[in-house]
C-alpha cells in the first residue's frame, strides 16, 4: 500500500482525485447555497415588509393637521423588532456570501486539475478569500436590507421624538 502524504488530504492521493466529479460537487454546492440564501432572505424580507405594513397601518395617522404617530410604544417595539430582523438578515448575507464564494473558489481551483485536496480546500481559506467581495446576489439583497433598516430606524426616531 502506498504512503499517504498529509498534503493530499484525508487519505486521498492526488492521483486518486476525480477532478470533474469534485468540480461538479463544488459548483453544485455553491448553487445550492445560493438557493438556500434566496429562500432564507425571502422569508426575512417578507416578514420585514409585513412589519412595515403593520406599523404604517396601526401606529401612523395620515390625516393632515393631526399627530402623525398614534401609538409611540407600538411603533417603537415594531421598529426595534424590525431592526433586530435586519441585523439578522445582514449576518445571513455575510455568512452565505462567504460560503458561496468559498465553494465557487474551490470549484475554480479544482478546474486546474493539478492540486491536492488540501490545496483545493486551502485555496478558499486564505486572507484574500476573506477580503473577497460578496457575490452579486448578496450585494443586491444587502441593498434591500439596508433600505428596511433605514425605515425601521425612522420608526424608532418617530416613536422617540415628540412633535408639538
Amino acid at each position: 500500500m502506498g504512503e499517504r502524504s498529509v498534503s493530499t488530504g484525508p487519505g486521498v492521493r492526488k492521483e486518486d482525485i476525480d477532478y470533474l466529479q469534485l468540480w461538479q460537487y463544488f459548483e453544485s454546492r455553491g448553487s445550492s447555497l445560493k438557493d438556500s440564501f434566496l429562500h432564507m432572505m425571502t422569508l426575512v424580507l417578507g416578514f420585514a415588509g409585513a412589519l412595515v405594513a403593520f406599523a404604517a397601518d396601526t401606529t401612523l395617522n395620515w390625516k393632515p393637521g393631526e399627530p402623525l404617530v398614534t401609538s409611540r410604544l407600538t411603533l417603537l417595539i415594531v421598529s426595534l423588532v424590525g431592526l433586530s430582523l435586519v441585523l439578522f438578515g445582514y449576518r445571513v448575507i455575510v455568512e452565505f456570501g462567504e460560503h458561496i464564494n468559498r465553494n465557487f473558489d474551490r470549484a475554480d481551483r479544482t478546474k486546474e486539475g493539478d492540486a491536492s485536496l488540501d490545496q483545493i480546500l486551502a485555496s478558499s481559506e486564505g486572507e484574500q478569500a476573506k477580503q473577497q467581495k460578496l457575490p452579486t446576489i448578496c450585494r443586491r439583497v444587502r441593498t434591500i436590507v439596508l433600505g428596511f433598516s433605514a425605515v425601521f430606524a425612522l420608526g424608532v426616531v418617530l416613536a422617540i421624538v415628540k412633535r408639538t
